[in-house]
């Protein structure tokens, strides 16, 4: 056992840090309390000696450092606010994550090694360059939170979102986005959808038949001018949905 930032570490979490500190700066202990609802550029959390959470984001960030894939015992991982391009396979290797969060990159391909990381949570891989989402995506069955917004160049979502029963928050702001699936009805456990800035005119009929679903944003967006959508949206508003619809 070593000692970072004041806490014992087992050796090779103790290593990783002390390699990370060279690319990103020193990295702080923090009481991190899961699940965690707020933004870090760097910081970690450790149980038993092991390191559970980390924040390891910096600018000047290149590429993913690698010797992350070595913390086993990891549940949460950001890497945000960098320059990535690229995610090595074995990032898959991170089987106890259950938050990953690598918005602000320069990513334009979707990591499929991300879709074998089961017990994942939580996504966020806003804000960079995707095009498009690979269909691997309907493996992550215990998804709650997906992030996918501003990625400006996203212009369709694969069928294989539409099996994930889990999901509670669905967030695809800022995108080229023109068409949401009737199989949208799937998805038992939403809450929470964002279409602000997309280019989304038809609102699916089904819905109307998400029974969790409380808050809808469409914000800028075309829907509201159009009479069909203005009917559905008066009718979850009816049901007490919430709706922001600033233009």
């Amino acid at each position: 056992m070593k000692k970072y930032s004041g806490i014992l570490l087992k050796s090779k979490d103790y290593n990783v840090l002390k390699s990370l500190e060279q690319k990103v700066g020193k990295i702080s202990y923090n009481e991190y309390e899961l699940p965690i609802k707020y933004s870090a550029q760097r910081g970690f959390y450790a149980n038993k000696g092991f390191i559970e959470v980390l924040f390891a984001g910096n600018k000047n960030l290149n590429n993913f450092p690698d010797e992350v894939i070595q913390l086993s015992n990891l549940k949460v991982l950001s890497v945000s606010a960098s320059k990535i391009n690229s995610i090595p396979q074995k990032i898959s290797d991170l089987q106890n994550l259950e938050t990953l969060k690598l918005s602000n990159n320069h990513l334009d391909i979707f990591p499929k090694a991300i879709c074998e990381i089961i017990r994942l949570k939580y996504l966020n891989i806003e804000l960079n360059r995707l095009k498009t989402i690979p269909d691997c995506i309907g493996n992550l069955k215990n998804l709650k939170h997906l992030h996918t917004g501003e990625n400006v160049d996203l212009k369709e979502l694969p069928d294989s979102i539409w099996t994930l029963k889990n999901l509670e928050v669905f967030d695809i702001k800022i995108t080229s986005i023109t068409h949401l699936s009737n199989k949208i009805e799937y998805l038992h456990n939403l809450s929470r959808l964002n279409l602000e800035l997309t280019d989304i005119e038809e609102l699916p009929m089904n819905l109307k038949k998400l029974p969790k679903l409380t808050s809808l944003i469409i914000s800028s967006n075309p829907i509201y001018h159009r009479e069909k959508e203005v009917k559905i949206l008066q009718e979850l508003e009816k049901r007490g949905l919430e709706i922001e619809r600033i233009a």
